[in-house]
């Protein structure tokens, strides 16, 4: 495959994260609205350890 190809397939890569970070957002944003009027905190804790963990040890699985 030509570096070219290899950077447009980067290039697309890029944009789609980049949806899905905003989409992401999004969502986060309607999280945050709806812990605030139900007067929940804003951070849990053990989820963002939980979900991060996770997240990190998939990431390291799928790069081994």
């Amino acid at each position: 495959m030509e570096l070219d190809k290899l950077r447009e397939e980067i290039d697309q890569i890029d944009r789609e994260l980049l949806s899905l970070f905003c989409r992401r957002m999004e969502v986060v944003a309607q999280v945050g609205q709806y812990k605030k009027e139900r007067g929940l905190p804003v951070l849990n804790q053990g989820r963002e350890d939980a979900i991060s963990g996770g997240t990190w040890a998939r990431a390291r699985a799928r790069m081994a």
